[in-house]
């Protein structure tokens, strides 16, 4: 028998000790077509953006929720050299499992 159960995101904001200050909304433009891609997939550079925090163990974690800063991972990392740090409950899985926030 699973003990497992659904917890939603706002549930797990509420539980933190401080509280989240508000966050702007954005507004999107109207989504544009996908370019066609000039060379196949195999042969072209690829990034992934993650707003999860992810950063090298060994590193300064992600400050508050404002830090626009960066880290660059080279793609050959193990997954065991990363963690997120963002400063909200969504750090919680990827803490268990980096592939929730960042697919290895």
């Amino acid at each position: 028998m699973s003990t497992r159960r659904h917890v939603s995101y706002i549930e797990l904001a509420s539980r933190v000790s401080k509280p989240l200050p508000p966050l702007p909304i954005a507004t999107l433009a109207p989504p544009t077509r996908l370019a066609q891609l000039a060379k196949p997939l195999a042969g072209s550079r690829v990034m992934l953006v993650s707003t999860a925090g992810v950063h090298r163990k060994a590193d300064q974690p992600f400050g508050h929720i404002n830090d626009l800063s960066y880290r660059m991972l080279p793609q050959d990392i193990a997954p065991e050299a990363i963690r997120p740090s963002h400063p909200s409950p969504i750090r919680r899985p990827g803490l268990i499992d980096i592939n929730a926030v960042f697919p290895y």
